[in-house]
């Protein structure tokens, strides 16, 4: 896993460094763009798709079962302010295999690192979820965007999630409970959007 992880960095920086070129680009009336100009081509309101796969990282060193493996799809809108910044929120549905679906309210913070067709990508979320265990979780992740027509892009991103369960053990009677346990869940994963 340490060379996959090291190998899509080394790809990161490669394809951040070949897409930092000069190309001048052109707006509507046929005329080249200003710096200042060029660099708000994407200025706007802006939406996120992606689906994910989180696998739980204390499961996957062994130390406990699989319950932290799922899958995510999560949608989030708001401002790009420039080609660099955007700034939304979101929602959508982390699916837990053994406890079913919680529904994630969040801000997202997303950060362009290069003004080019092909950029390295940022991507920070916190927030709330809310399901059969409930609490505070945040996301950061790493990736590359490769732009397509009309201000969309395709993306692929790695990085770890962190989801809280602020609900504690219920007990119906001295030894019946609807929880096992509290529990903290840590994952790293892969997600892959669509930008529009």
């Amino acid at each position: 896993m340490k060379k996959t992880i090291i190998l899509f960095f080394a790809v990161l920086l490669s394809v951040g460094t070949y897409a930092a070129d000069s190309n001048v680009k052109i707006g509507n009336d046929g005329q080249p763009l200003t710096k200042k100009e060029q660099c708000r081509t994407l200025r706007g309101y802006k939406g996120f798709v992606e689906i994910g796969i989180i696998l739980d990282g204390a499961a996957t060193l062994g130390m406990e079962d699989e319950r932290g493996h799922h899958f995510d799809v999560l949608t989030s809108h708001g401002f790009q302010f420039n080609n660099f910044v955007y700034l939304g929120g979101g929602t959508g549905v982390f699916a837990y295999p053994q406890f079913g679906i919680l529904a994630p309210v969040f801000g997202n913070l997303r950060i362009n690192m290069l003004n080019g067709h092909i950029s390295p990508v940022l991507d920070l979320k916190g927030g709330y979820s809310l399901g059969r265990f409930y609490g505070g979780f945040w996301s950061v992740d790493i990736g590359i965007r490769i732009g397509l027509e009309k201000k969309s892009a395709m993306y692929v991103m790695l990085g770890c999630m962190f989801q809280n369960d602020a609900n504690p053990t219920v007990h119906w009677h001295d030894k019946w409970s609807n929880y096992v346990d509290d529990w903290t869940n840590g994952g790293f994963g892969l997600r892959v959007g669509y930008e529009f």
